[in-house]
Protein backbone atom coordinates (compact mmCIF):
# COMPACT_ATOMS: atom_id res chain seq x y z
CA UNK A 1 0.00 0.00 0.00
CA UNK A 2 0.87 3.53 -1.12
CA UNK A 3 -0.01 6.41 1.10
CA UNK A 4 -0.72 9.83 0.17
CA UNK A 5 -1.37 12.66 2.65
CA UNK A 6 -3.78 14.70 -0.14
CA UNK A 7 -3.39 13.88 -4.06
CA UNK A 8 -1.24 11.68 -6.17
CA UNK A 9 -0.74 12.85 -9.55
CA UNK A 10 0.35 10.73 -12.43
CA UNK A 11 1.82 12.49 -15.74
CA UNK A 12 3.11 11.57 -18.79
CA UNK A 13 2.41 13.84 -22.09
CA UNK A 14 -0.62 15.27 -22.49
CA UNK A 15 -1.98 11.87 -20.16
CA UNK A 16 -2.85 12.54 -16.15
CA UNK A 17 -4.53 10.60 -13.82
CA UNK A 18 -5.44 12.43 -10.36
CA UNK A 19 -6.32 10.90 -7.10
CA UNK A 20 -8.05 13.21 -4.63
CA UNK A 21 -8.18 12.16 -0.92
CA UNK A 22 -11.90 12.84 -1.28
CA UNK A 23 -12.43 9.88 -3.20
CA UNK A 24 -12.44 12.13 -6.63
CA UNK A 25 -10.25 10.47 -9.63
CA UNK A 26 -10.34 12.58 -12.71
CA UNK A 27 -8.32 10.98 -15.70
CA UNK A 28 -7.47 13.50 -18.56
CA UNK A 29 -6.10 12.58 -21.97
CA UNK A 30 -6.47 13.32 -25.79
CA UNK A 31 -8.44 9.66 -26.30
CA UNK A 32 -9.17 7.27 -23.56
CA UNK A 33 -9.78 3.61 -24.44
CA UNK A 34 -11.67 1.32 -22.49
CA UNK A 35 -11.40 -2.69 -23.34
CA UNK A 36 -13.42 -5.04 -21.44
CA UNK A 37 -16.72 -7.48 -21.37
CA UNK A 38 -18.79 -5.02 -19.43
CA UNK A 39 -18.30 -1.94 -17.85
CA UNK A 40 -20.29 -0.70 -15.13
CA UNK A 41 -20.97 2.77 -14.84
CA UNK A 42 -22.74 3.68 -10.79
CA UNK A 43 -23.41 7.08 -9.58
CA UNK A 44 -26.05 9.36 -8.58
CA UNK A 45 -25.94 11.02 -11.94
CA UNK A 46 -24.24 10.18 -15.04
CA UNK A 47 -23.32 12.63 -17.84
CA UNK A 48 -22.93 11.08 -21.23
CA UNK A 49 -21.76 13.61 -24.24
Amino acid sequence: MIDFATDLTISVGKAKIVLKKSGEIVIQGSKLTFDGKSIALKGKKIHNN
